[in-house]
């Protein structure tokens, strides 16, 4: 599930471990989630580089998320745990550079793209049906 776009206090971290299915997580972590799952394949990163490439103007991010994916490649093989490769600080400029001058106009088709890979919207109903009734607070009856 996407959670936090373009939020203030949001900082943008490498992702250090996969994210489990249903959990809420910033639309940065699954862009390198997907990044990473596809890197290995060169047929695969580069079907995925020409959708993501198709939402954005500008033609130096487009090369920059293409230099990206394929240091993302090269890291991968001397990692013994694969997002161990996203530490990189040069695949990190390069596709934090992308998503951040991604037009805002552009965002809603990026949400697309990753929810039909796998990373649906959060669905702030989902909470209600396990949350606690008295929601975190300490109840004394």
């Amino acid at each position: 599930m996407v959670g936090a776009y373009r939020h203030e206090s949001w900082e943008w971290q490498p992702l250090f471990t996969s994210i489990p299915p249903f959990c809420r997580a910033p639309l940065y972590y699954h862009f390198q989630q997907h990044m990473l799952v596809v890197a290995p394949s060169a047929a695969n990163r580069n079907r995925l580089l020409k959708i993501l490439n198709r939402i954005h103007p500008a033609k130096e991010q487009q090369q920059r998320l293409q230099i990206g994916a394929e240091r993302l490649a090269l890291v991968l093989k001397s990692c013994r745990y694969a997002y161990d490769a996203l530490a990189d600080e040069r695949i990190q400029e390069c596709f934090t550079s992308w998503l951040r001058s991604l037009p805002e106009s552009s965002t809603q088709n990026l949400l697309e793209i990753f929810q039909y890979l796998g990373a649906d919207q959060f669905d702030p109903s989902w909470m209600e049906g396990w949350a606690l009734k008295s929601r975190g607070y300490f109840v004394t009856e």
